[in-house]
């Protein structure tokens, strides 16, 4: 298939999934692979000419699949196109001031993508969202610690064991708690135990 009637049908595909408000997992394992192909597309060219329209459509989107499929594309974006590294840590940076919850969070989840390996390129998001007034940003940041922490655990220590006494009192007692937890599983896992 030619690269021109590949991109029509994605188009087309993704179209009727909007008229038909379809979730992710409603379509079958090909049309998800079109539509991951779709989603990652249009976010790097969302990167490269410096926009952030389709990011924010992904980020957004009330199916936590698609935005899922948004902050993975942004990791593996980042780790494909090292020319992007700095355009992708800009735009996540101006992402996370965003009105909308979902788009921070979503925000928080890629610097989590990109901190599994390069974690004090994305260190900051986590300062910020650890004392975000919604929920899902302050959990997405407790997620991150988790996959982050698989992966590159001793920078990921490093930052948590500042929080585990944190005297601000805005700091919410159910993040500490979830911190500490991540924490000792991951010490336990690591041959840092």
């Amino acid at each position: 298939m030619n690269e021109v009637y590949k991109s029509y049908a994605i188009y087309l595909f993704y179209f009727y999934l909007q008229t038909i408000n379809m979730g992710f997992y409603d379509l079958n394992k090909a049309d998800r692979i079109l539509l991951v192909e779709k989603i990652t597309q249009e976010i790097t060219n969302d990167l490269t000419s410096i926009e952030t329209e389709n990011i924010i459509k992904h980020f957004s989107d009330e199916d936590t699949y698609i935005r899922k499929t948004g902050y993975l594309a942004i990791g593996k974006i980042f780790y494909s196109k090292p020319e992007l590294q700095k355009t992708i840590l800009s735009t996540l940076k101006n992402l996370l001031n965003s009105n909308s919850e979902k788009v921070r969070q979503t925000t928080v989840n890629a610097a989590g993508e990109i901190g599994k390996f390069h974690f004090e390129k994305v260190q900051a998001f986590f300062d910020t969202g650890l004392f975000d007034d919604h929920h899902s940003v302050r959990n997405a940041v407790i997620g991150s610690v988790k996959k982050m922490g698989e992966k590159n655990s001793i920078p990921v220590l490093a930052w948590a064991k500042t929080y585990l006494k944190h005297p601000e009192k805005k700091f919410v007692v159910r993040s500490a708690m979830a911190l500490n937890y991540e924490v000792v599983r991951i010490l336990k896992t690591s041959c840092l135990y």
